[in-house]
């Protein structure tokens, strides 16, 4: 209130905004230290409440919503704020009996704005399709192995996990593609071994051994050779040429090893999000578990295979002796012979054997370093994250503070809709929230081709934990995969054994453990363009009420729902705010309701169609359609539904507002009994300095400080102080009522309030004299300010009649207490005696007030300062300028 009504800001405030940056100006006729147009919001009206603060907020923040994005909402709000507020104040339209403010260029501080809202819903769909995914996705991640048993009655969770690890392993193993337990089974040699190009090295490597040990030249007069030398020439050119078509043959497999360390950890990672998806967690960390021991048992096995085909290979001398042993003339054995060919044959088979040892090598040091530094950190990293998520389930209250809600969320077979989905209470739905079961199941059946819901719902679930890589449907930065591979995992291995990578580096993984995470993701999924979710959660009014597509009867099922649904966010928008309808009356002349104002956001329906016409129908039975205005409120717009906005037609006081001020004046009753509850009401309650807090107009502030010493001067003052627990009570000789007005008791002071200090805490005051009006029903508790206001005057230059008065002629009203003659003099002394015995006595309440108050111990902490001190400056000047009147008094002339 003082904010709204002061123009020019302490120096001390001034200075807080340079200290965060800010450098406002002040001066200009319009310029307010406040907000410009404040709006009281409260929980209530005459026919809605909210249960609680949060759900105000919830739903204020909806309809801003509307308010910041359509253009129309936008401009008559402003237009009513910008232009209506002063203009429904001035011309003798709203009086103010409070006086705290001036009445002539100011008006009363806070208006009042109400929301009601017709609409299809769908955002609210959209966050319970959403938790519905998340929780019934995160419950089979966590709780699938136990689905059948959740109590545990047949098998502990352990033996359950077992068990489904062992029906699932050689699935697992065999979509993994890491099958190597035996001779038969070879996924990973099969993956690095170039058959193609083993098979062509090992002709060419034949042929090359054939053809350099039958050399024409080199060949007997028959034409052939003996077995010792054709031995030793075989013998020889294996030693000698093997290992170079063997390094080709290395070269090519490390070709296929570079091709399988690009593709296949995102399969093994691919076939694990699968796993968790079907399984759950616990099972596919339990597979993971047992994988590795089959990945060790593999790699030992792939080990022996390579020393059994080494053994082969040393009886290689033997093997082609013996094939070269068949020849029935060994003295001479032609080339083509077949003793030669089964001979060189045998040499094609030792590279053929090699070549398979040294596979089984490279593959054999593939799965070592692949289940010691991917497999493992992958189980580990996912046995982690399921403690994690488990916990995050769990917890009562996230690391902010806030409540965990997961157990609220709708489970996959829930038919009921958890409370937090119910609308606002000045919200009307089209679709029932609890109708949301039903949409949901249909939309699941739908988005899985028809399937039934059972059916259906593991088909998506897996969908929405696997990710949405490579979907187009979802834009590349939304996209998710349930096990992240952030850093690409790099081995030692090469294809020769002999050689190692320069740079190996470690797999980094990562898994959400954050239940809103997987509600983010379903939002995302279900909001893919072209899916029965998407159109059904983008349906705006105009789809909803195509005749074209829509059946006659469900057209006419939703045409009335509309009607009924609109009339009854039209009772449901009034200003949020409980007014007290006698208080409004006696402070502003007016009633509930009246001017109050209605704002629309886009209607989306043409006119001419039959909607149009249903709406306008609807308006014109409850009074709110103009013909001149109404027109206006519809538009060509795409929404799910209509906002409407209804603003109090004229700015009132606060204490009018009994949801504002009830709960402030309760508080105070209860709590400012004793000095203890008193200091607790107040502590840490006022952030800025005196002159700032105060709801009053600064120059109605003035005028009580002035009001204050003038009845101090007069003698019209009263205190007792008998009360030790509340303090004195402290009261002013009211002449209409010829009696004393008191104010409020206790003080607004968390001790006992000292003399010295009366006029700052007497100040502050004000504020529990507001509260105290809601509490009585009438402006009674303001009655002592008002006759400071009366005693101070108008303006700083011109006396009070009342003092003017005494001064001129020695008289007071009838009936009001005699003034001390060392205050202000008697009656039957000369002006001028009155006039010297008052400007002594302002004179020295102002040098005593300079030397008790204004002055204090710089050593002191300022928290310990009398409240007065806070306005010395203004009490010194308000002392002068009553001194320099009183002073400046001439006696009365008649002017004529």
């Amino acid at each position: 209130m003082n904010g709204f009504w002061t123009k020019n800001p302490s120096e001390s405030t001034i200075e807080l905004f340079k200290s965060k940056g800010l450098t406002p100006s002040y001066g200009g006729a319009r310029d307010k230290v406040g907000g410009a147009y404040p709006f009281i919001i409260g929980r209530q009206n005459s026919k809605i409440s909210f249960d609680n603060q949060g759900e105000v907020y919830s739903a204020l923040a909806t309809s801003i919503s509307a308010w910041m994005t359509d253009d129309r909402v936008q401009g008559d709000i402003d237009e009513y704020a910008t232009g209506n507020w002063t203009a429904n104040v001035g011309a003798n339209k709203l009086s103010d009996e409070s006086r705290l403010m001036r009445p002539i260029d100011q008006s009363p501080p806070f208006s009042s704005l109400g929301f009601g809202r017709v609409t299809l819903g769908r955002e609210k769909f959209l966050d319970y399709a959403a938790e519905r995914f998340a929780r019934s996705s995160i419950d089979r991640m966590l709780y699938w192995h136990a689905e059948s048993d959740p109590s545990f009655k047949e098998r502990t969770r352990e033996e359950w996990i077992e068990l489904k690890a062992s029906w699932a392993l050689a699935g697992f193993i065999s979509a993994s593609r890491l099958d190597e337990e035996t001779e038969e089974r070879n996924d990973v040699i099969n993956a690095l071994r170039d058959a193609t190009g083993q098979k062509a090295l090992q002709l060419d490597f034949e042929k090359d051994v054939f053809e350099s040990s039958s050399a024409p030249s080199s060949l007997d007069k028959a034409g052939g050779l003996d077995i010792s030398v054709w031995y030793e020439r075989l013998t020889a050119e294996y030693n000698d040429k093997a290992e170079r078509y063997l390094a080709k043959d290395t070269a090519n497999r490390q070709v296929k090893l570079n091709e399988w360390l690009a593709n296949e950890p995102a399969h093994i990672i691919h076939t694990v999000e699968q796993a968790v998806g079907e399984h759950g967690l616990p099972v596919t960390v339990e597979l993971l578990n047992r994988v590795t021991r089959v990945i060790k048992s593999a790699a030992e096995t792939l080990t022996a295979e390579a020393d059994t085909r080494r053994g082969w290979i040393r009886q290689l001398p033997s093997y082609i002796h013996e094939e070269l042993s068949r020849s029935s003339n060994q003295n001479s054995i032609r080339p083509e012979q077949e003793p030669v060919d089964l001979a060189v044959g045998r040499i094609g088979q030792a590279f053929e054997w090699e070549s398979e040892a040294r596979l089984r090598e490279c593959a054999s040091a593939l799965l070592v370093e692949l289940r010691r530094d991917f497999i493992e950190p992958l189980k580990n990293h996912l046995a982690s994250s399921l403690v994690a998520l488990q916990s995050r389930v769990a917890e009562a209250n996230h690391s902010d503070g806030r409540i965990n809600e997961f157990e609220f969320w709708p489970r996959q077979d829930d038919t009921t809709v958890p409370r937090k989905y119910e609308p606002a209470p000045n919200e009307r739905l089209l679709v029932e929230h609890v109708d949301y079961p039903q949409e949901f199941e249909q939309l699941v059946s739908s988005a899985a081709s028809g399937l039934k819901f059972g059916d259906a719902m593991p088909r998506i679930m897996n969908t929405i934990l696997v990710g949405t890589v490579g979907d187009e449907g979802v834009e590349p930065e939304q996209q998710w995969t349930l096990i992240r591979n952030s850093r690409s995992w790099k081995p030692v291995v090469t294809a020769e054994a002999t050689h190692v990578v320069n740079s190996p580096q470690l797999p980094r993984f990562e898994f959400a453990d954050q239940p809103e995470v997987y509600v983010d993701r379903a939002r995302v999924w279900m909001l893919r363009q072209g899916t029965a979710f998407q159109s059904y959660i983008t349906e705006d009014l105009r789809n909803y009420f195509d005749q074209v597509h829509v059946d006659p009867a469900e057209f006419k099922k939703r045409k009335d729902k509309f009607t009924e649904q609109l009339r009854a966010a039209l009772g449901s928008s009034e200003p949020l705010v409980k007014l007290n309808p006698s208080l409004l009356s006696e402070v502003h002349g007016k009633s509930i309701g009246e001017g109050t104002r209605l704002v629309f956001s886009s209607i989306p329906f043409e006119e001419g169609t039959e909607m149009f016409e249903v709406t306008k129908h609807a308006l014109v039975t409850q009074g709110v359609w103009d013909d001149s205005v109404s027109k206006g409120w519809f538009a060509d717009a795409k929404v799910d539904g209509i906002e409407i906005f209804a603003m109090s037609g004229f700015p009132y006081q606060p204490f009018v507002m009994d949801s504002v001020m009830e709960p402030i004046a309760r508080g105070w009753l209860a709590e400012s009994n004793n000095v203890n509850s008193r200091a607790a009401f107040w502590k840490w309650k006022r952030s800025r300095l005196l002159m700032e807090s105060v709801p009053a107009d600064p120059e109605v502030i003035e005028s009580v400080l002035r009001g204050w010493y003038v009845a101090k001067s007069l003698g019209q003052l009263a205190v007792d102080a008998t009360d030790d627990a509340r303090g004195p009570a402290l009261s002013v000789w009211d002449p209409e009522a010829l009696e004393y007005a008191h104010f409020p008791h206790p003080l607004l002071y968390p001790g006992i309030a000292p003399s010295n200090d009366y006029p700052g805490i007497v100040l502050e005051s004000l504020i529990v004299a507001m509260a105290l009006i809601s509490s009585e029903g009438s402006l009674k508790p303001l009655r002592a300010y008002h006759v400071l206001m009366d005693l101070g005057g108008s303006s700083a230059g011109q006396l009070s009649r009342t003092l003017e008065g005494w001064i001129r002629d020695g008289r007071l009203s009838p009936h009001a207490p005699e003034p001390d003659a060392t205050r202000a003099g008697m009656p039957a002394q000369t002006l001028a005696g009155r006039q010297e015995a008052l400007r002594v006595f302002l004179e020295d309440e102002r040098e005593e007030f300079v030397a008790e108050i204004a002055t204090q111990d710089l050593k002191t902490s300022v928290y310990n300062y009398p409240v007065s001190w806070e306005i010395r400056d203004d009490i010194v000047r308000v002392l002068s300028d009553l001194r320099d009147g009183v002073v400046e008094t001439k006696a009365a002339k008649s002017g004529i």
